[in-house]
């Protein structure tokens, strides 16, 4: 439908194979042998993925530059998949994953990692450690050098520190220090990346699933974000500190400093959960878009703060004066990560297979160039 694609085996309905969550009009076509799964959508792109473990088969075909109603399929003997869209046919070789070194083939597919290479992971900023979260509900840090044997051993690791159901995010704090995990049963754990544990405490988010979370700049708090709900958790203790109730569903959610955590919303409003003189939490509105807001990221300063909506449209907000810059930029499709550089001068913008740089300014934003 509208908002991801799954993959369950009957036989073993614990957990999906492959489950993603984006927005989009989503197709599913098995192959005559159902060894084989399409999957994706005009924006992201399409994949196909084994039907044993939900791994990856190779890699992405590209997307296209219309939305409209895509037809997938593959052909009988297989080695060819066909998609149609906005009156064109597109017909790829039926992908085959690349023969590397640090590669482990088993059956002709190919995998890093257990079941398969599509775990919810997160990357230090200096890109020298990655965090793997796996469907048992483990974190494993690692080095970003680590070679096959070195990855096989951490997922082969028996854990009774994570969490008791599958990782659905993680996010790292701005040093790289932290990260944070939610899992699908809604509790949090806070990780060392150093040592790979997690901090004394698992702490349970009430409501819907968790859709975002962040760090405060000085790390000691954790902003989350759930449907119509958020919640600060202390970092240190587990502790939530302060809770709200939204009023509608919001998808984006920024710490901008250590006492203002931002919110946006489907009816395209703008809100902020402060810290008060009196050592409370307030939540108030201060602004209005014209479309929901999908993303929410602020400068390392806490100067300005990114706001990308549902129309793809990335304004610039400056905190201070409590207004966007006249300059926005439209980006080609959704925005699924926003950050800005070390320096606070650029920020970079993913979405289906391409990362956008702007330059942030007073004004606002800037584009300056995309890579594919």
């Amino acid at each position: 439908g509208e908002g991801g694609v799954s993959l369950w085996n009957v036989e073993s309905p614990g957990a999906p194979l492959l489950e993603i969550r984006d927005e989009g009009r989503w197709e599913l076509v098995f192959s005559p042998s159902g060894t084989r799964v399409l999957a994706g959508n005009a924006t992201r792109g399409y994949r196909v993925y084994g039907t044993s473990d939900g791994g990856m088969l190779g890699p992405a075909l590209g997307p296209s530059n219309r939305n409209d109603a895509t037809v997938v399929a593959f052909s009988a003997d297989e080695q060819t998949v066909i998609t149609s869209n906005g009156g064109t046919l597109r017909f790829w070789r039926m992908p085959v994953a690349p023969v590397l070194s640090d590669l482990e083939q088993t059956d002709g597919s190919y995998s890093i990692w257990s079941p398969s290479g599509d775990s919810v992971m997160a990357v230090t900023p200096d890109a020298r450690h990655i965090a793997i979260g796996d469907r048992d509900g483990g974190v494993h840090v690692l080095p970003t050098t680590s070679g096959r044997d070195a990855l096989r051993e951490a997922a082969d690791q028996v854990s009774f520190l994570g969490h008791n159901d599958e990782l659905r995010l993680l996010r790292m704090n701005r040093d790289g220090s932290l990260v944070a995990s939610a899992a699908a049963d809604n509790t949090i754990r806070v990780w060392n990346v150093r040592v790979g544990d997690p901090r004394p405490f698992s702490t349970n988010i009430p409501g819907a699933d968790i859709a975002r979370l962040d760090f405060s700049a000085d790390s000691s708090l954790l902003a989350v974000l759930n449907g119509n709900a958020a919640q600060i958790v202390n970092a240190a203790s587990g502790e939530i500190v302060a809770a709200f109730e939204l009023g509608e569903n919001h998808d984006a959610i920024a710490f901008a400093g250590d006492e203002s955590v931002y919110v946006g919303g489907d009816s395209g409003a703008l809100r902020v959960i402060q810290l008060d003189g009196s050592g409370g939490w307030s939540l108030q509105t201060v602004w209005q878009g014209d479309a929901p807001l999908r993303w929410l990221e602020a400068s390392s300063g806490g100067d300005y703060l990114v706001v990308v909506d549902a129309d793809h449209r990335a304004s610039q907000f400056h905190l201070a004066e409590g207004r966007p810059g006249e300059q926005v930029i439209v980006l080609p499709g959704p925005v699924s990560e926003v950050r800005f550089s070390p320096a606070g001068s650029r920020v970079m913008f993913r979405t289906s297979r391409w990362v956008h740089r702007a330059r942030s300014s007073p004004a606002g934003l800037l584009w300056l160039d995309s890579a594919y």
